[in-house]
């Protein structure tokens, strides 16, 4: 079974500058629709509208830029619950030293030999965190008489909770972002295709008419031979190449 193939645009210019050429091209369209019609009686109504209603899709869809903030958004929150993770524990370090000195091995329950390795790593930072809190729970009496309070306890239970869910968040949208840009790609990829049907309609009906020619005229996009543009009147300069 064959894997699928990845969506690209077809277009090399920047997503805004194709809209904006798009939507000019429309208008241009739609004043010359009686000459459209008459070339193909496909391009009457609601061609225009239907071709309105893809811009229209393509322009609800987030942008790159949009999409790109929120994925920093979410990063920040999971980076920030990282945080307070790593300083509570830092912080609970004195009191787990206070009620069990010397006791090695009971500190290796509250995870002092696992903190490095979990330190920077989301995943192992939860399941560090739902240890650490179901230690501090059974050990809670003791904890307690040193000062380490119910409230202190529960706490782990908290900034678990938030990390958790930050980082869930994260994750699900990575998977999301994909989708959305492979979305909005489809559909700048439609406004663009119906943009290119009507230019390269346009420059065959006014392949004798130089002004009019140039509005179906795409950027970047060179006249095939037979589409020659037809010479520019006598008291106007040729284009520029």
């Amino acid at each position: 079974m064959s894997r699928p193939k990845e969506v690209v645009r077809l277009y090399t210019m920047a997503d805004s500058d194709m809209m904006q050429v798009s939507e000019k091209t429309r208008e241009a369209f739609i004043e010359d629709n009686a000459d459209f019609q008459a070339f193909d009686p496909d391009f009457k109504d609601p061609y225009a509208a239907n071709w309105q209603s893809e811009i229209d899709a393509a322009k609800s869809v987030p942008t790159d830029n949009v999409i790109v903030d929120t994925m920093t958004i979410l990063t920040t929150a999971t980076e920030n619950a990282m945080e307070l993770c790593r300083n509570k524990f830092q912080s609970m370090k004195f009191f787990i030293e206070k009620a069990f000195p010397n006791k090695t091995s009971i500190w290796n329950e509250f995870g002092y030999n696992d903190y490095d390795r979990s330190r920077t790593s989301h995943p192992l930072m939860i399941s560090f965190m739902r240890d650490l809190y179901a230690v501090a729970q059974k050990y809670s009496a003791e904890l307690i008489a040193k000062n380490f309070t119910q409230a202190m306890i529960d706490e782990i239970g908290t900034l678990l909770n938030q990390l958790n869910s930050s980082d869930t968040a994260q994750e699900a949208y990575k998977g999301t972002r994909e989708v959305l840009t492979q979305n909005r790609i489809i559909l700048l990829n439609q406004v663009w295709t119906t943009t290119v049907t009507v230019c390269r309609a346009g420059k065959l009906i006014y392949m004798n008419n130089y002004a009019k020619y140039q509005r179906y005229v795409l950027p970047g996009d060179p006249t095939t031979p037979d589409e020659e543009p037809p010479p520019p009147p006598p008291d106007q300069p040729p284009p520029t190449p």
